[in-house]
């Protein structure tokens, strides 16, 4: 299946995927048709098209029996589904026997799922393929604003328990070297504070002139105290006192006036 560049790069319009002999088609729709037709080529090529209708009749009959043509270019981007469904209801490119399309709702794959086999071949080919800056941006697109349900959240908090911490922390036992602590304070320093801490700051904060209730304060102290017996807990503890010590013995923060620890001899 043949493609130029030239032709088809950054037109806008409605595409089919044609059978030269069986004139059955496949459409679609794209604001840079070269780059839709390359996609559509190399997914068929790996075996791993959506389409298992256009992937079968191409590995059957060949990519040479397969043609890509521009059917109509739209000029108004807003309107290219409206275009898109006009041309696969003439087609009937969603009818098994004029066509390779597996929705018959333009730009929708709705209630359809892939196989077990195709989901294999998918999570093969992305394996380890980092997301460009231009898939990030509009991953970022789709999610904003979008809520998750508390079911949603809940089964997220689940399936993080006991992940990340302790021995499962990629960064268990090790530390930073000098050169990439230095790094770190270079790239922190003239960092001005992010513009979300600027908007939770003072009166914009919800919590402003609100002080907590009895209960809240025990709640919270019981919390802290169910914490401290934790492993993540006992070893902040730990922390704690080896920084106290290293105080004690003007290792670090030398004149700096600090409560007594309960470790310190007494006057």
């Amino acid at each position: 299946m043949d493609v130029e560049r030239q032709k088809f790069w950054k037109l806008v319009g409605i595409y089919a995927i044609k059978h030269k002999t069986e004139n059955k088609v496949y459409i679609g729709s794209a604001n840079n048709l070269y780059r839709r037709a390359m996609g559509h080529r190399r997914l068929l090529r790996k075996n791993i098209h959506h389409s298992i209708h256009l992937q079968r009749a191409w590995n059957k009959y060949g990519e040479d029996s397969f043609i890509f043509e521009v059917i109509e270019v739209v000029n108004d981007v807003s309107k290219l589904i409206e275009r898109e469904q006009y041309w696969m209801n003439y087609y009937k490119a969603y009818d098994d026997q004029y066509g390779y399309n597996i929705s018959s709702v333009a730009g929708s794959t709705l209630g359809v799922k892939p196989s077990e086999e195709t989901r294999k071949k998918l999570s093969k080919v992305h394996k380890g393929k980092p997301f460009t800056e231009e898939h990030k941006r509009n991953l970022g697109l789709s999610l904003k604003g979008q809520k998750r349900s508390n079911e949603i959240c809940k089964a997220m908090s689940e399936a993080r328990k006991g992940k990340g911490v302790g021995k499962d922390n990629p960064f268990f036992g090790k530390t930073h070297s000098p050169e990439t602590v230095a790094k770190i304070v270079k790239a922190h320093l003239g960092i001005k504070q992010p513009k979300h801490s600027l908007r939770m700051s003072g009166k914009n904060n919800p919590r402003f002139g609100k002080t907590l209730t009895e209960e809240q304060r025990k709640a919270l102290a019981e919390a802290r105290a169910r914490w401290l017996k934790t492993p993540d807990g006992l070893a902040f503890i730990e922390r704690q006192r080896q920084r106290l010590l290293g105080n004690k013995f003007g290792e670090k923060n030398k004149g700096i006036n600090r409560p007594r620890s309960g470790l310190d001899p007494k006057p």
